[in-house]
């Protein structure tokens, strides 16, 4: 099966995979020193939550992978978008083999090795539904997204850009 299914939505990455970017000429450009390191576990704050209010469901991904416990507090605003997100995603990630936990303003995740895999629905929220690929790739067994064009809404090439990355 390829990584990408169009027919199931099934998201998953080879074993071996080498991913190219491409710059854009508008956007700003830096050289960078990189190096790899153990993934650790983070706090999201109520001051920081306004900036990245939109990746928050992926820091609870990324928690899922990290040494440590993940905290983001202050983030009930999650509560009113398309979906309640903090429910979705924690639901969503838990039915993956997350070990996460929703609080009132945010969530708990314990970094327990990554994520088995499964199935998530995207409820008709276009974050859940690319939370969902991206978990897919990271993931164990690859994940089944219900509802994947709801990605559509904000990202109508998220298909295609992802499918060209993992061929």
């Amino acid at each position: 099966m390829s990584p990408l299914d169009d027919d199931m939505d099934v998201w998953r990455i080879p074993d071996e995979r080498l991913l190219v970017g491409e710059i854009v000429p508008e956007e700003p450009v830096c050289e960078l020193d990189v190096a790899s390191g153990p993934l650790v576990a983070t706090e999201v704050d109520a001051g920081e939550v306004p900036l990245a209010i939109d990746e928050l469901p992926l820091v609870a991904l990324l928690g899922c992978f990290a040494e440590g416990e993940t905290v983001v507090r202050g983030a009930a605003e999650l509560r009113l978008k398309e979906t309640d997100r903090i429910a979705t995603v924690v639901d969503g990630l838990r039915g993956l083999g997350a070990d996460i936990e929703a609080t009132g303003d945010g969530f708990v995740v314990r970094g327990a090795g990554g994520l088995r895999g499964g199935a998530i629905a995207s409820h008709g929220d276009h974050r859940l539904a690319m939370l969902g690929a991206v978990a897919g790739l990271a993931s164990r067994e690859g994940v089944v997204v219900e509802g994947m064009d709801a990605a559509a809404v904000s990202y109508p090439t998220f298909r295609a850009d992802v499918g060209a990355l993992v061929k």
